[in-house]
């Protein structure tokens, strides 16, 4: 009978990671396996080694030299067919301290197969210079005058006043923020007033009219007496 496995009371760091799975390499899609041959690198002693970088779609066969300007930072123009590409020499930090101390301790270096080793190992082959190019694209001539519309006014509304204002600024910053001058108020009669213009006068006349019919009686009545 097989001994039951128990798993420890702690877990230990080196316990945990052991259980994380590394994921497995897969090449890029569209990668094609390519045996290097074998580079005897004494041949390149006298020579320089430069690392240029192109498009995809430029076809070297058709490019018969190079025009190259030794200044740092300087693009030069070469034409391939109907295209047009600039050539320009990049720089690194590093790079450039190593060839002013004249040292080889560039971290750019060429791998070759060995003749002896299988597999690809670092050269004493240093890259000495850095160049890309890149396709030259000609911008046709802009009518500004044509291509932006003018812009049209918002009508401006009147009577407005500004109340709200940016970090660090009042209303005596803005003349739209002070008080709109109100038109000369116009002076609206008492109710009191109109009920007295208007109906003081019936009122009046009906009292008398009254006092005149009681004294019209009390004579009525003192000659029937």
């Amino acid at each position: 009978m097989s001994s039951k496995y128990v798993s420890s009371e702690y877990v230990d760091g080196s316990d945990s990671d052991s259980e994380v799975e590394v994921p497995e390499y897969a090449p890029p899609a569209g990668y094609k396996k390519f045996d290097p041959p074998a580079i005897d690198t004494s041949k390149f002693k006298q020579k320089e080694l430069w690392l240029i970088k192109c498009p995809k779609g430029l076809d070297l066969s058709k490019l018969k030299k190079l025009p190259v300007s030794f200044q740092i930072g300087a693009t030069t123009d070469l034409k391939v067919g109907n295209s047009t590409f600039n050539l320009t020499e990049d720089t690194y930090q590093e790079d450039i301290a190593a060839q002013s101390e004249k040292s080889d301790s560039s971290k750019h270096c060429l791998l070759v197969n060995g003749k002896t080793t299988s597999g690809m190992k670092p050269s004493e082959l240093t890259i000495q210079k850095y160049y890309t190019i890149s396709e030259k694209v000609k911008i046709p001539s802009i009518d500004y005058e044509k291509a932006i519309v003018a812009r049209e006014d918002v009508p401006k509304e009147e009577n407005l006043r500004m109340r709200h204002f940016p970090t660090g600024y009042g209303a005596n910053d803005y003349n739209e923020a002070k008080a709109i001058p109100a038109d000369s108020p116009v002076k609206r009669p008492n109710r009191s007033e109109d009920h007295m213009d208007v109906d003081e006068t019936p009122k009046k006349k009906s009292k008398k009219e009254k006092k005149d019919k009681k004294e019209k009686k009390e004579r009525k009545h003192k000659e029937r007496l």
